[in-house]
């Protein structure tokens, strides 16, 4: 059993990840709806297809510039599938 102090450490890690988690998807699900989208919008832009903006900014292979224009194609695709 590790000691008391990693312990501490490891416990504080994880609950503070489990705090950021949770304002993000606060933050994200308020803004979903502050624009009308449908809920999960940009979590489905953010992991649902290869090579999407995310993806493309991450490696430094787009423009912050680029990624608003593509990230923003992205969630205006995932919202026209889900009105079809």
């Amino acid at each position: 059993m590790p000691n008391s102090a990693v312990y501490f450490v490891l416990c504080l890690m994880s609950t503070t990840w489990l705090i950021y988690a949770l304002l993000l998807s606060w933050f994200v699900a308020a803004y979903e709806a502050e624009n009308h989208l449908p809920r999960g919008t940009i979590r489905q832009a953010v992991i649902g297809q290869a090579n999407n903006a995310w993806e493309l900014l991450e490696r430094g292979e787009i423009s912050v510039d680029e990624f608003n224009r593509k990230f923003s194609d992205d969630c205006s695709e995932i919202v026209s599938l889900n009105l079809l």
